[in-house]
């Protein structure tokens, strides 16, 4: 049961409003990330632009078994111009060995967060993806993998009662969906930011977990 083909059936609409392009990035706009930290798993980034009320997603980054340094290395090679970066709320949670977050290693090195708020909702989290996915515009060449994620990313199987549950699967694939997630999140925060309200609210504020996976 794949949460895009079958309940966001959008990554096929990309395709046929031609919305998978070969080149979308303006090398005069800013450029956003929106980060999905794994602790036992991958860690993904997702590079977009905002133009207005449109998004779009100009690369993707996704690794496993590396430490904050290297992401911040990633981010540091490419040749874009940072305005924002957004991250979840457990990247502000303190490591065992160090007594410091990821967020406080990372602005030692220069790279700051926004956080984006927790809700407590998983469903209207995916609803609210699904309501601003044609705002969406996905440079293919660089985020093939991020594409990917997107199209297998599926419920999760209960098998007592042998019923699809309204959670995602935690798999290979989820953590870059997640991003694209905190992606949309971050979208009214830049709006927001700039004195403008092209965007939706965020869904059910104020409780729970911000991670799509909880």
């Amino acid at each position: 049961y794949r949460l895009i083909d079958v309940q966001y059936q959008r990554t096929k609409k990309l395709r046929k409003d031609k919305r998978l392009e070969a080149t979308i990035y303006d090398p005069a706009m800013p450029v956003y990330t929106a980060w999905d930290i794994g602790y036992a798993d991958n860690t993904a980034i997702t590079f977009y632009q905002v133009l207005g009320d449109k998004i779009d997603v100009i690369d993707f980054y996704e690794n496993s078994g590396e430490d904050i340094i290297h992401y911040i290395d990633v981010l540091k090679s490419k040749p874009y111009k940072y305005e924002t970066n957004f991250c979840p709320h457990d990247m502000d949670n303190k490591e065992l060995i160090s007594g410091r977050s990821k967020l406080d290693r990372a602005k030692e090195m220069g790279i700051n967060f926004k956080v984006i708020p927790r809700t407590s909702s998983v469903k209207e989290d995916i609803d609210y993806v699904r309501s601003q996915f044609y705002r969406v515009r996905i440079l293919e060449k660089t985020c093939a993998a991020l594409v990917k994620c997107l199209d297998v990313y599926s419920k999760k199987f209960d098998k007592s009662s042998g019923l699809y549950m309204d959670k995602p699967n935690h798999d290979v694939y989820s953590n870059g969906a997640d991003s694209f997630r905190y992606m949309i999140m971050s979208l009214k925060m830049i709006n927001d930011s700039r004195g403008l309200k092209d965007f939706d609210p965020f869904p059910n504020l104020g409780g729970g977990s911000g991670n799509w996976m909880s």
